[in-house]
């Protein structure tokens, strides 16, 4: 296990600090807390010892801002640059507080790029337009991430994602972008862009414009993949371009199990046989699967399951509530689940 860092805690909320600490010592044993609701205390705590980690309400203790890493309690979280100023959301799942310390942590002791962390990456395919392949993998990202840290990315041109969540991000794809040619850092950027919605999934913003959607290689896509990996996140839902081309192929290359969604309307069968049959697929078909969308009655064939039309969809503010009363839809997104992770 190691030597435990020592982090100084100092709140004025005694209630805070009891139930903070408490967690603490059962969840993360890598971290020595010293709690103090008096500031005078803390201070002079912080001058007769070295203590490499401060965790603070802001405004406080700011005279030894510069000295060692400074961590203000708030609303969000923001790792600590080349100041050793950060910050830490404490009005989230403690979870996902755990979550940010551990990283926070991790990134003074630079070891957040050697941690070798498993992660799955699915993409989500159809070669038939309005076939619901959106609303399939999203579907499947709430599902997922009622068990492990998932993450959706929608990677079409110009995506509008309004009906599947409604998010505000702390950077744009863009600034992303430009965080990976920069000194800021992609992995830092990305940590601080993954947020929960209201489903309990992570979701990226999408590219704003056609042009900056072009730079957008395969290459960049797989790296910042590799990045929310190493950054936690356990599954990644790749919402990828309709249609099959060079662009995608490459996409594709790279995910473990591709979901291939199709209607059931006869133009989706067709389509769906089409891409079964053709040789050059062969390789591609051996790690994926199959789906139905709005079909008005149980299909029996390759087809692992199969979505009925909802009117849910029409009415709901957000897709995900067809989940809700809908158990046909978590059925088919645990079966989709299933083969993902297998």
């Amino acid at each position: 296990m190691g030597i435990a860092m020592k982090c100084l805690l100092f709140s004025k909320d005694e209630y805070f600090i009891q139930v903070f600490s408490k967690y603490i010592a059962v969840k993360q044993p890598r971290l020595e807390l010293l709690c103090y609701t008096e500031e005078a205390d803390a201070m002079q705590k912080l001058q007769r010892e070295k203590i490499p980690l401060v965790l603070c309400e802001e405004g406080y203790l700011e005279e030894c801002k510069g000295n060692l890493v400074y961590i203000t309690l708030g609303m969000s979280t923001q790792l600590p640059k080349e100041t050793g100023i950060g910050a830490l959301n404490i009005y989230q799942k403690a979870s996902k507080v755990l979550d940010d310390l551990e990283y926070i942590m991790d990134s003074m002791s630079g070891v957040t790029e050697k941690k070798e962390r498993k992660g799955i990456i699915a993409g989500f395919c159809s070669t038939e337009g309005g076939a619901g392949k959106t609303t399939i993998a999203y579907l499947t990202a709430v599902q997922c991430a009622k068990k492990r840290k998932t993450a959706y990315w929608n990677l079409e041109p110009l995506a509008v994602t309004e009906c599947l969540y409604q998010q505000e991000f702390h950077h744009t794809m863009e600034d992303i972008l430009f965080a990976r040619e920069s000194a800021k850092g992609l992995q830092d950027t990305l940590y601080e862009t993954l947020v929960q919605n209201q489903d309990g999934v992570y979701v990226l913003p999408n590219v704003q414009s056609l042009g900056n959607y072009l730079d957008l290689s395969a290459e960049i896509v797989q790296e910042i993949c590799e990045k929310m990996i190493q950054n936690g996140m356990e599954l990644l839902i790749l919402d990828l371009p309709g249609g099959y081309n060079a662009a995608l192929e490459d996409l594709v290359s790279f995910c473990n199990h591709i979901v291939w969604v199709y209607s059931g309307s006869n133009a989706g069968s067709q389509k769906e046989e089409k891409l079964k049959q053709d040789p050059y697929m062969k390789t591609v078909l051996n790690r994926s699967s199959f789906v139905k969308n709005r079909v008005d009655k149980k299909i029996e064939s390759e087809t692992i399951a199969s979505f009925p039309y909802s009117s849910t969809m029409q009415k709901a503010s957000f897709i995900s509530k067809v989940m809700e009363v809908n158990q046909e839809f978590v059925n088919g997104c645990r079966i989709i689940e299933n083969n993902i992770l297998r």
